[in-house]
C-alpha cells in the first residue's frame, strides 16, 4: 500500500505507480497510524468522522444533546450522606 502526499501547488499532476517485482503497489487515500487517520490531502475529515462514530458507540453518551443521560441504579452508586 502506498500513500502519496504531494506538497506542490499544482494539484492536477498524477504520479506513476510504483512497481515491485513487476507488480504495481496499491494506492490508498488514507491510513491510520497511532490512532490518527492521515489522508492524502492532509484534511481532518476522515479522522473527525472516525472519532464521532466511535463516540456514538459509547452507551452512556447521548446521541442527541437534548436527551438526558440514563440513570444508573446499582449497588456501586454513591449515596448521599445522612445527618
Amino acid at each position: 500500500m502506498e500513500l502519496i502526499i504531494d506538497f506542490r501547488r499544482e494539484k492536477g499532476r498524477t504520479h506513476d505507480p510504483i512497481h515491485i517485482n513487476g507488480m504495481a503497489i496499491e494506492r490508498i487515500s488514507s491510513f491510520k497510524i497511532l490512532g490518527t487517520h492521515i489522508s492524502e490531502d492532509l484534511s481532518w475529515t476522515t479522522n473527525t468522522s472516525s472519532l464521532v462514530k466511535k463516540a456514538h458507540q459509547r452507551p452512556f453518551l447521548p446521541k442527541h444533546p437534548e436527551e438526558e443521560p440514563p440513570v444508573l441504579n446499582h449497588p456501586g452508586e454513591l449515596l448521599p450522606l445522612r445527618d
